[in-house]
């Protein structure tokens, strides 16, 4: 077969033309993995840049998951500047973790407060996306009073 086509799918493989479907499986690998929910999202807060995994990104991202889930309570991380530490534990952790747990609460601080405000914006506008909207605008969403520059620290 010279590609997919659609049209000739047996009647049984129809449920993959479905509208949503590749969304629904999307959210789902998102769901199940906060490394691949940063490789989805990544477009949203850097669409000229192309996303480079390296294995400093998923020793993070892994020992993230394993705060978000109990595994263990305290997390020192040190890594150069220009490694995605703020991205992945400031923007796209907390992203991710409203996904599932929407009653969770995040304090954002730095040693300059125009770097929290940069990451809580930053956050924002990952949350406010169509692609975050598509997968989990029914699971959580900013309240009106928490949609402001600074609100989000």
């Amino acid at each position: 077969m010279d590609g997919l086509h659609l049209t000739r799918l047996d009647p049984s493989a129809r449920w993959l033309m479905r509208p949503g479907f590749f969304t629904e499986v999307e959210r789902e690998l998102a769901a199940r993995s906060f490394r691949e929910f940063v490789q989805q999202a990544w477009h949203v807060l850097e669409p000229k840049t192309v996303f480079v995994p390296g294995f400093h990104i998923d020793a993070i991202c892994e020992h993230l998951e394993a705060i978000s889930f109990g595994r263990i309570r305290n997390l020192l991380i040190n890594v150069p500047p220009r490694h995605m530490k703020s991205l992945l534990v400031s923007v796209f952790w907390p992203a991710s973790e409203w996904t599932r747990w929407p009653e969770r609460r995040f304090l954002y601080s730095s040693y300059a407060a125009n770097i929290s405000v940069r990451d809580s914006v930053k956050c924002r506008r990952l949350i406010e996306s169509p692609w975050f909207q598509r997968r989990w605008g029914h699971v959580f969403s900013l309240t009106g009073d928490q949609n402001r520059q600074g609100a989000l620290r």
